[in-house]
């Protein structure tokens, strides 16, 4: 099976998703709640960059709760600007249309009809 290439936008979420792992790892130092996150992220983005649908879908909800909830607790919790920040910058790349048009094309055939 041969994999179409990946638009940029998708190679750049991957790099920034990566890089955030690593930052946080190195932070935080390596704890149960951080890898298994981070093992999360990473196979999520592995589908998306595959051209996953689900893996787009669940990659943009967090993104998008993320940046919902930082906002909400923004002046209570000083981390808030840096994870609406993050998650803001992520959401924008899922959003823009190189990536939603490589993902259309892994649909399920389901929701590809009533487009």
């Amino acid at each position: 099976m041969r994999l179409s290439r990946p638009p940029h936008t998708v190679v750049a979420f991957a790099a920034f998703a990566g890089t955030n792992v690593l930052i946080a790892l190195v932070h935080e130092g390596p704890n149960q709640r951080l890898v298994a996150g981070a093992l999360v992220l990473i196979l999520a983005t592995y589908g998306l960059i595959r051209g996953v649908w689900l893996a787009w879908a669940f990659l943009t909800a967090v993104a998008a709760g993320n940046v919902v909830i930082g906002v909400l607790e923004w002046p209570a919790w000083p981390g808030a600007s840096f994870i609406v920040l993050v998650n803001g910058i992520m959401l924008a790349l899922l959003l823009n249309w190189p990536t939603w048009r490589h993902m259309r094309r892994g649909r399920p055939r389901l929701l590809a009809r009533s487009s």
